[in-house]
């Protein structure tokens, strides 16, 4: 069976973490992860976010999970915000064009953000909050 997992919630809530373990449950080698913040990394793993390229981030995270998904990639895991439920709909719409079972996990912890996003615009996050 093909599994698409989306990771949702706010940052700092341990979206990639939780990630980080499912992959490693599934093998890295068959299962992928993908997020908008891969845009911003560099090949050396350096963090440079752009807010005015934060359209193109989740275009390109789209474009990763259906090119694996055409790969035939078994497991993939998304993990982005997706406080919106048209933001995770994109992903379910292909999920269900490549046959892949979809998983939704919502992480509410609340640690140390690594990219230093302010506690105000985490607060605009759960402010915008939809059920999915």
């Amino acid at each position: 069976m093909k599994t698409l997992y989306l990771i949702r919630g706010v940052s700092g809530s341990g979206k990639t973490t939780l990630a980080d373990i499912i992959i490693k449950a599934k093998g890295r080698r068959l299962a992928k992860s993908i997020s908008a913040d891969d845009f911003f990394t560099d090949e050396n793993g350096d963090y440079h976010f752009e807010p005015t390229s934060l359209s193109t981030a989740h275009e390109y995270a789209l474009a990763e999970t259906e090119r694996w998904m055409d790969f035939g990639i078994k497991d993939i895991v998304v993990h982005n915000t997706f406080s919106r439920q048209w933001e995770a709909q994109k992903y379910i719409d292909k999920a269900k064009q490549y046959d892949y079972t979809i998983n939704i996990i919502e992480c509410q912890n609340r640690f140390e953000n690594v990219h230093n996003v302010p506690s105000c615009v985490i607060e605009n996050m759960e402010n915008r909050w939809e059920k999915i």
